[in-house]
């Protein structure tokens, strides 16, 4: 259940404004629906950077991306080994509660 990145997600954001442009907090609802959205699928760090960056090798990109995971594992949101990331159990719960498909439901 490994995931190298690629697909939709990357069109679609690619035509969305630039992450390098957003806040921390808008990162942070961008990287937590993308996880929502894949679940279960396992999401490694470099697989969402695929997913969401055109030049996923970036440092700045890579940098911002630890940050807003680890401020989603503190929020409680997600849990991380430090390799994978997958949504918390309060997580999957809101997005069960939202009836729709990932954390988006609720902005």
């Amino acid at each position: 259940m490994w995931r190298s990145g690629g697909g939709a997600w990357r069109r679609r954001l690619r035509r969305a404004p630039s992450l390098s442009a957003m806040t921390d907090e808008e990162l942070q609802r961008v990287i937590l629906d993308v996880i929502l959205r894949e679940y279960p699928v396992l999401l490694t760090f470099p697989a969402i950077a695929c997913e969401l960056f055109e030049n996923p090798d970036d440092l700045l990109g890579g940098m911002a991306l630890a940050r807003a995971v680890r401020d989603l594992v503190m929020a409680g949101l997600l849990r991380s080994n430090g390799f994978l990331v997958l949504p918390s159990r309060s997580a999957l719960h809101v997005k069960r509660l939202s009836g729709r498909d990932g954390w988006s439901a609720w902005g």
